[in-house]
């Protein structure tokens, strides 16, 4: 008790702000982050970053080149573990979410709840909601907090006559190190002459000497601006998204105003309403079990008191007597405008922006306007209709919980995510001890992965079948490829006839391949893995058209073996999940391609009294493996299982191409009684 109130003169001091917004980030971000790993983008980097090592990134990319320099020291200190980089990113959202304070507590000094509401919301704001792809968005929340901190230094040089000069070169230094290192920000730069009004008109009383010296005090900026601007649009077309926003108007200049407003218009609806709104509808993680939903529960309450303490011990100062026109109406003004402005990178590159993974990064930077708007309505706007100081702390703290709660739903998804997208590879592992040099894995959609890409499984595909991979000794050729087919994928790989040799890029790398030198996986939910195999499992139930092709040329019994360097990497994906039935069956269809038939035998007569097969196709290496050693009974027995199992007929025909190739194998009459039980045909 004692020590509580030792403390609480702290907790109820200005200073002490930065400690809740830790707080709350924690709550929101933490609780789940050692339990979750890399997605996306995040896998070909990390991959970089293992064999390039962290000046890989110097000069990465040519177009934003002071991300490479962060990107250089953040990995040279985090190195590929991802609960480090989980950490990062929720360090450097704070500091975003702090800077975001600091700048509201300067430009309205008498709205301290305001400011303070406006820093929590903004740590929380919901309608960004992939803060878990922590390799990328570390490094965004980085570049936001450069932008926030030249607004901050500018501000403070304008209040500061024998500082000018010094802080606005600081300011200028850090505008340049945003502007440099991403385009997101470029929108809101157009909203940093507002801010010098806004400060100006407070510090002067004549509006027209105002405006002047506000236009002096923005020009530096302005100048930088404009530089960058001429710069970065004259390299987009060669290494980035094209800038479509001119070429459109020209083409056709009435539909395309009619398209960018409601473009606009659209996307500012759901910064704000629906980013705001999405928090009302509480989560259903029943599928998680108590403890997760328990913990869902917790995070909420603790947001909802902690944003309450806070916002209830930071009084507002008294107003002046006279009214203050500028105080009221430029924080509506200014959050509109940032609106309306703050999407300009992806409007006029035509990139779309919609709640969700993935284009909702594109609201990072609009963020800004909707946080302040979203602030000053339950805090200003409140106070001008009298509603009681509580009032206002009870809904901004139940708007923050509810962020919260939305932050950690978010973050299951996620974690469900890791969790797949780990059962996949050591599946994979399992079952392809080894893969020969070059090989590429095909595949269709994974319908049960979520956060990837076509690009997002090659880097921990080389990382696990090369571990010791080195890019000087290799020529910078990629060891191996995961290459997607089907309707969306833009598949590119060449027409699929057998020994056709093809080349695809991977950033720095080259991968040179060959259409039968190819596995083909799929990978269903509530299924194991399967590694196709060319002799029957064409007739696989509901297998997706797109892999037919790819599958008639693969060569899962030349590429994968059983010796190798090939190595689990431990630090990545965690060690190895507890063994269920997915493991003896893949250990068992390895056995089968080696035609250890023993050694199938051996993990049936283990795994078939423990384990419920999840699909009837999984019985099939046994009943190879049972069929080769002569013990027909047993392979009968199985294969009547998986012609019935869950009362799925479709199996017949898979089943009778396994018993015609046996019968190939072992003779005519291998198997005819079976064969005449399944109605099969010669």
């Amino acid at each position: 008790m004692k020590t509580l109130r030792s403390i609480t003169p702290f907790l109820q001091a200005e200073k002490s702000i930065p400690v809740w917004l830790l707080g709350l980030c924690v709550l929101a971000f933490g609780s789940l982050s050692p339990w979750l790993g890399f997605y996306w983008d995040d896998w070909p980097l990390a991959w970089f970053i293992h064999v390039l090592g962290p000046e890989g990134f110097l000069g990465f990319a040519p177009q934003r080149p002071f991300s490479g320099v962060l990107y250089f020291l953040s990995s040279a200190l985090l190195g590929t573990r991802p609960i480090a980089w989980q950490l990062y990113a929720l360090v450097w959202r704070w500091v975003a979410a702090m800077l975001f304070w600091l700048l509201l507590r300067q430009l309205w000094p008498r709205r301290a709840r305001m400011a303070v509401a406006g820093g929590i919301l903004f740590a929380l704001y919901p309608g960004f909601s992939q803060q878990s792809i922590a390799l990328i968005y570390s490094l965004y929340f980085i570049y936001y907090s450069l932008f926030l901190a030249s607004l901050v230094v500018m501000v403070k040089a304008l209040k500061s006559v024998q500082q000018y000069w010094r802080l606005t070169a600081v300011g200028l230094l850090l505008s340049a190190a945003a502007m440099l290192s991403t385009e997101y920000f470029y929108g809101l730069e157009l909203l940093r002459s507002l801010l010098v009004v806004v400060v100006i008109l407070r510090l002067r009383e004549n509006w027209r000497d105002s405006l002047v010296a506000s236009f002096r005090y923005w020009l530096p900026y302005g100048l930088l601006v404009a530089g960058i601007f001429a710069w970065r649009f004259n390299v987009s077309s060669e290494v980035s998204y094209d800038i479509n926003i001119f070429s459109n108007f020209a083409a056709s200049p009435v539909e395309s105003a009619n398209y960018y407003t409601t473009t606009i218009l659209t996307d500012v609806y759901e910064a704000t309403l629906l980013a705001w709104g999405q928090v009302f509808n509480l989560a259903d993680l029943g599928d998680f079990g108590a403890r997760i939903f328990g913990l869902y529960t917790v995070v909420i309450i603790l947001g909802v008191v902690l944003s309450g303490s806070v916002l209830w011990w930071q009084k507002n100062e008294k107003l002046e007597i006279k009214p203050d026109i500028l105080n009221h109406v430029s924080p509506p003004l200014i959050a509109l405008l940032a609106l309306l402005i703050g999407g300009l990178s992806f409007w006029m590159t035509d990139l779309p922006l919609r709640l969700g993974y993935p284009w909702d990064r594109g609201f990072l930077p609009m963020a800004f306007g909707s946080v302040i708007l979203m602030a000053w309505l339950l805090t200003q706007l409140l106070d001008w209709i009298r509603l009681p100081d509580i009032l206002q702390i009870v809904l901004v703290s139940i708007v923050a919980g509810l962020s919260i709660g939305f932050q950690f739903e978010t973050g299951t998804g996620y974690l469900r995510a890791w969790r797949t997208q780990s059962d996949l590879y050591q599946q994979l592992y399992w079952r392809a001890p080894n893969l020969a040099r070059d090989t590429v894995v095909i595949s269709a959609e994974l319908k049960d992965l979520r956060f990837y890409t076509d690009n997002s499984l090659t880097g921990q595909l080389s990382w696990i079948y090369d571990p010791n991979y080195d890019p000087d000794t290799d020529s910078f050729s990629m060891p191996y490829f995961w290459n997607f087919v089907g309707e969306g994928w833009g598949s590119r790989l060449p027409e699929f006839k057998a020994e056709e040799n093809f080349e695809l890029d991977y950033r720095f790398f080259t991968f040179d391949g060959n259409t039968s030198r190819s596995i083909v996986v799929h990978n269903q939910p509530g299924q194991c893995l399967r590694v196709l195999n060319p002799a029957y499992d064409d007739l696989f139930p509901k297998l997706p058209e797109e892999l037919l092709e790819p599958l008639a040329v693969s060569s899962p019994h030349e590429v994968i073996q059983t010796d190798g360097l090939a190595e689990w990497p431990t630090a990545q994906f965690g060690p190895e999940a507890e063994h269920e039935w997915c493991h003896p069956y893949q250990k068992a269809d390895l056995a089968r391609q080696m035609e250890d038939w023993k050694a199938v035998a051996e993990i049936g007569d283990e795994a078939l009294g423990q384990y419920e097969p999840l699909h009837a196709a999984e019985l099939v290496p046994f009943i190879i493996g049972y069929a080769n050693l002569g013990d027909i009974e047993k392979a009968e027995a199985l294969t009547l299982e998986a012609y019935a199992f869950k009362g799925d007929e479709r199996m017949q025909p898979m089943l009778c191409a396994v018993w015609l190739d046996l019968a190939n194998t072992n003779g005519d009459t291998f198997g005819e009684d079976i064969q005449r039980q399944l109605s099969c045909s010669p």
